[in-house]
């Protein structure tokens, strides 16, 4: 019986991000009538809960983590605003924040990954084989939050 509930959220999900994909580019598509149009597709993949760029065991900072993704989206956008941002998946799980989030998260709280995504406007993404270690409940709760955009 959970499969098939899955299934039919599933399917919600990926009709919802089609969508949204689909009607984000539809301004595009319009803009095409009276000209040539440049969009620009940045992806992330494989964040795997970094937000800042420092390793807090090995004490070091690395080329990784949303802060330095959301620096360069930024330099990115104000260069070309048709720019859409993807994530392929592989989002809430990795550090203690995303640990302690997957295992002892209330479903009233806001996921911090998924809520900076909507902070830095992600544009649609999916999810990796690592967004099921704390079970489909989990794994709901994090994709259905109340993000900044609504």
């Amino acid at each position: 019986m959970k499969m098939i509930k899955f299934k039919r959220n599933q399917k919600s999900l990926v009709f919802t991000l089609v969508f949204l994909l689909v009607f984000s580019c539809a301004s595009f598509i319009f803009a095409a009538d009276t000209g040539e149009v440049h969009i620009t597709i940045l992806g992330t993949a494989d964040v795997h809960g970094h937000i800042m760029n420092y390793d807090y065991y090995g004490v070091c900072t690395y080329s990784q983590g949303f802060a330095l993704v959301s620096t360069m989206v930024k330099e990115v956008r104000e260069e070309n605003p048709n720019t859409l941002l993807i994530d392929a998946g592989d989002l809430i799980q990795g550090t203690p924040l995303t640990y302690y989030y997957g295992k002892m998260m209330k479903p009233d709280k806001d996921y911090p990954m998924t809520y900076i995504m909507g902070i830095m406007n992600y544009t649609a993404g999916t999810v990796g084989n690592h967004e099921f270690n704390y079970g489909l409940d989990t794994l709901q709760e994090s994709i259905f939050i109340n993000s900044p955009q609504g």
